[in-house]
């Protein structure tokens, strides 16, 4: 089962870069696109900590 949880956290990794991505494209001040990719990536690391403990060791 522990491919599962490489899975997710591959999956929560590229949808935080193709946001990051995005977020690039949309025209607005940098400041706050700075604040929402590093809260992006916050997250990211949040989620994949959270299901690393969540999952048994062997």
């Amino acid at each position: 089962m522990r491919s599962t949880g490489i899975t997710t956290s591959l999956i929560i990794w590229t949808a935080a870069f193709v946001g990051i991505y995005v977020l690039s494209a949309i025209p607005g001040s940098a400041k706050y696109k700075a604040t929402i990719g590093g809260l992006i990536v916050v997250a990211a690391v949040l989620f994949t900590t959270v299901l690393s403990l969540g999952s048994p060791q062997r």
